[in-house]
């Protein structure tokens, strides 16, 4: 984020920094997408 900030020199931190936040909750989202298990076709017996 430094190096960040350094390259944006002059322009509004707040904006830069916001933004880090909303790509990596969107990151996040779609991470949890990929990786979430279909319990419906999972018997209960199968999950630990």
């Amino acid at each position: 984020m430094k190096q960040l900030l350094q390259a944006h020199e002059g322009e509004n931190a707040a904006a830069l920094i916001a933004q880090l936040i909303i790509d990596r909750q969107i990151q996040k989202i779609e991470t949890r997408e990929t990786f979430k298990s279909n319990t419906n076709e999972e018997s209960s017996e199968e999950r630990w």
